[in-house]
C-alpha cells in the first residue's frame, strides 16, 4: 500500500517540477511582457472580444521593441506634434500681427 502512494507522490512531484520547468522555459522564451499580453489576450477573447485588436497592437509593439517602452515613445511623439502645431499657429499669428503693425505704422 505504501509503495502505491509513494509512486503516486513521486509522479505528482515530477509533474509539478516539469510544469515549473515548462513555465520558466516559456517565460524565458517569450518574455514576461509577452506572457502577460498572451494571458490578457486570451481572457479578452473570452470576456471582451472588442479588446482583442488593441491588445494585439500592444503585443506587436512589445514584440518589436522588446518592452512596453514604445508606449512612452508614442506619447512623447504625440506631445511633440501637439507643440509643433501650437508653435506653427503662434508663428502665423505673430507674423500677421507684425504685418498689421507695419501697415499701421506707415
Amino acid at each position: 500500500m505504501f509503495r502505491i502512494y509513494s509512486g503516486i507522490l513521486l509522479l505528482m512531484f515530477l509533474a509539478f517540477v516539469s510544469g515549473i520547468a515548462t513555465i520558466v522555459f516559456f517565460f524565458q522564451w517569450i518574455g514576461i511582457s509577452m506572457a502577460f499580453l498572451l494571458v490578457l489576450g486570451l481572457l479578452a477573447m473570452y470576456f471582451m472580444p472588442a479588446l482583442v485588436l488593441p491588445i494585439a497592437l500592444l503585443a506587436i509593439g512589445v514584440h518589436f521593441t522588446g518592452d512596453f517602452s514604445f508606449v512612452a515613445d508614442f506619447l512623447s511623439l504625440l506631445i511633440g506634434l501637439f507643440w509643433m502645431l501650437m508653435a506653427y499657429m503662434a508663428y502665423s499669428l505673430v507674423k500677421e500681427w507684425i504685418k498689421e503693425w507695419k501697415e499701421n505704422r506707415s
